[in-house]
């Protein structure tokens, strides 16, 4: 663990009252030197903003009134204009913060100036004694959702020598995978989720956002670590980064009943970890990409939501037959496009023709339907999804608005196309146990069988 106490800086107003802060711009290579510095204090607001402001002390010269200049320029370059922020705090504490344009008030018949800003990230560098035997990430999330723990925390509360009660609290989860520990574990205050996982040195810059990515599709939301802390061997590097607005969303979790399959959350999680470190990359998956994409428009309106989730759908099925070549009789096809060109219409016409072509051309992609058919007849998804499916792409595809009269109808395929939805992901990330599926007659869902490979 390092000397930064999580406590002091999650879930709650913070302001580190600093005795020096400077900025120097982001991008100098010769001169280093602070453009503004000075005390001042930054600001941890709850709701996730990190700010800062600073008195400057520096004298106003030619170099404060280029950079003023040039700040009211629309024609100039952010990164020409852009800072970075090195503070020490009365405690000690050296902090780093990201990229950021700062706001500077100047007074009339003084020279003082004061600076303020935001920014995205806050880090700091601390070493320690000794070498640690493997390096671990640790990601703290605020306000997070419950998970299906599996194990408990015993309160025993006394008074004298009598026992008052006794309490259990599902509150913590370890999981073993390829060789690593991961542990999950609900602070006691119930203030914060941290997450836990030891790892190779290769993985030091990775493993926080590959935790991160497969957390949010499992509990079927984004999410967002308040803090990120890498262990490495001899020192910790420590993130307080902003959180964004994190809105309920229509979106469902894979298995919204925890007390049903507890375990299964566990493994489809392992499963879409381990795709994830497969694909061994810093950025997002595109699955996961779309998937945070969908949540966000789950967050307006029921047409918005369905729009994006029948064309990450799309999407998913893409990335099943990744790789894969589908049989398309390019010579037929050759055949139709020849038959219009050689067509005679009227001129005032011709734009018709010109869209003929360009539907005709669509045939060389893959075929949504056709692919659907085969994931269908391979129990991957039902019959009711496919027809969900084709009655919300097209009519919203092509410009159409719900009606009022036409919510219930299109909440009942928005929830046939999450269990879809979900079903794509299991085949991708190759997990095989139960999936949810949607009963119309009962308006509930019931879990099924389902297996990435049809016996």
């Amino acid at each position: 663990m390092t000397s930064l106490n999580v406590k002091d800086y999650i879930g709650k107003n913070v302001e580190i009252d600093c005795k020096k802060i400077k900025l120097t711009f982001e991008n100098s290579i010769v001169d280093d030197l602070p453009l503004f510095e000075g005390p001042g204090t930054i600001k941890l607001e709850k709701t996730g903003k990190i700010k800062y402001k600073l008195f400057n002390k520096i004298p106003v010269d030619q170099k404060i009134f280029s950079y003023l200049k040039s700040k009211d320029d629309p024609n100039t370059d952010i990164k020409a204009i852009a800072c970075r922020v090195e503070a020490e705090s009365y405690s000690g504490i050296k902090w780093t913060g990201s990229f950021n344009i700062p706001e500077v008030k100047t007074y009339s018949g003084s020279s003082n100036i004061l600076i303020t800003g935001l920014f995205d990230q806050l880090s700091t560098f601390t070493t320690h004694k000794g070498k640690r035997e493997k390096p671990s990430s640790e990601v703290f999330f605020f306000d997070c959702a419950d998970l299906p723990y599996e194990d408990n925390l015993k309160i025993t509360a006394s008074r004298g020598d009598d026992i008052v009660f006794i309490k259990h609290r599902y509150d913590h989860q370890i999981i073993n995978l390829d060789g690593e520990e991961i542990s999950f574990t609900k602070d006691t205050d119930e203030l914060y989720l941290q997450v836990t996982a030891t790892h190779t040195s290769e993985y030091s810059s990775y493993m926080e956002n590959w935790l991160v990515e497969a957390l949010s599709v499992s509990i079927g939301k984004t999410m967002y670590p308040r803090i990120v802390i890498r262990h490495n061997e001899d020192s910790d590097i420590i993130f307080i980064r902003y959180i964004p607005d994190n809105s309920p969303t229509m979106m469902m979790a894979a298995f919204p009943t925890y007390s049903v399959k507890e375990k299964e959350f566990w493994k489809f999680f392992c499963a879409y970890l381990k795709k994830v470190k497969e694909i061994h990359k810093w950025e997002n998956l595109n699955l996961t990409t779309g998937f945070y994409e969908t949540c966000l428009a789950g967050r307006g309106t029921l047409q918005n939501f369905l729009t994006s989730l029948s064309v990450y759908i799309e999407n998913c099925i893409s990335f099943v037959f990744d790789g894969e070549e589908d049989e398309i009789n390019k010579e037929s096809i050759q055949l139709l496009v020849d038959a219009v060109k050689k067509c005679e219409i009227p001129s005032e016409d011709n734009e018709i023709k010109q869209r003929a072509l360009g539907l005709l051309s669509m045939l060389n992609s893959p075929a949504t339907a056709k692919r659907m058919k085969k994931l269908k007849d391979d129990g991957v998804i039902t019959e009711e999804q496919v027809r969900a499916w084709q009655k919300v792409r097209p009519k919203l595809a092509h410009g159409n608005v719900l009606t009022p009269g036409q919510g219930e109808e299109f909440f009942k395929y928005k929830n046939h196309l999450i269990c879809m939805m979900y079903r794509l992901i299991f085949k991708i990330v190759n997990y095989s146990g139960f999936a949810l599926e949607y009963i119309e007659k009962n308006k509930s869902f019931k879990y099924v069988e389902f297996k990435k490979n049809k016996s």
